[in-house]
C-alpha cells in the first residue's frame, strides 16, 4: 500500500462483509471500527466498538483491548465521561490491564480538570497494584500535582493515630505508690486511677 490510510480503507472494505456478532463476524467488527478510528471517523468507530462490547463477554482474552479502543475513540471525540464510563467496565477487575484502566480512568480525570478526584485515584492505584509496571508514571503525576497543591487526604489509619496516643494512658506509678503509703486518701486516689487505666485496655 502507498500509505496507512490506503491500507485501511482496503481493511474496512475486506472486513465489511464478514462482521457480525459472534465468532469471527465479532473479531471482523473489531477490526473493522478500529480502521474507522485510525481514518479518523470517529463516530463509525464510537458505534462499531459500542456494539463489539454489547456482544463480547467480558470473559474473551479480546476484551481489554475492545474497551481501550473504544475508550480512546471516545476521548478523540472529546467525550471524557463517555470514556470514563468505558474504563469503568473494567473497575474491580483483577489481572491483566486491570491496572492501565485504573490509571486512565485518573488520567482523564486530570484532563477534565478533577484534581482533587484524580489524585485520590491516583492514590488508591499505589494501594491497589503496588507491582504495577506503570507505577512510576503514576508517582510522577501525584508528584506534579503535589507542586500544585493538590494532594490525597490522609488515610483512616494515619487519622487514628492523631486520634489517640498510647503513651498518654494513665498507669499507677509504682513509685508512688510507696510515697503514699502513709496518706489513704492518696492511696484511695492512685488505686482508682490503676482501675481506670485497667479497663481502658479491656
Amino acid at each position: 500500500f502507498a500509505s496507512e490510510e490506503e491500507r485501511d480503507r482496503a481493511a474496512q472494505e475486506a472486513l465489511a462483509p464478514l462482521v457480525g456478532n459472534s465468532g469471527v463476524g465479532l473479531l471482523a467488527k473489531l477490526y473493522h471500527a478500529d480502521s474507522a478510528f485510525r481514518l479518523g471517523e470517529l463516530d463509525a468507530a464510537v458505534a462499531g466498538f459500542d456494539e463489539v462490547l454489547e456482544a463480547m463477554s467480558p470473559s474473551d482474552n479480546l476484551y481489554f483491548l475492545a474497551v481501550e479502543r473504544c475508550a480512546y475513540a471516545r476521548e478523540a471525540k472529546g467525550d471524557l465521561e463517555g470514556a470514563l464510563q468505558v474504563w469503568g467496565r473494567l473497575s474491580g477487575r483483577s489481572g491483566f490491564y486491570a491496572d492501565r484502566a485504573a490509571f486512565h480512568r485518573a488520567r482523564l480525570m486530570q484532563a477534565d480538570g478533577k484534581q482533587q478526584e484524580a489524585v485520590e485515584l491516583y492514590a488508591r492505584f499505589e494501594e491497589s497494584f503496588p507491582e504495577s509496571s506503570i507505577k512510576d508514571t503514576v508517582q510522577k503525576r501525584i508528584a506534579l500535582l503535589a507542586d500544585e497543591g493538590v494532594t490525597p487526604p490522609p488515610s483512616n489509619e494515619a487519622d487514628a493515630d492523631t486520634d489517640t496516643d498510647p503513651d498518654t494512658d494513665t498507669d499507677a506509678d509504682p513509685d508512688t505508690d510507696t510515697d503514699t503509703d502513709t496518706d489513704t486518701e492518696t492511696d484511695t486516689e492512685t488505686d482508682t486511677a490503676t482501675e481506670t487505666a485497667a479497663d481502658a485496655h479491656i
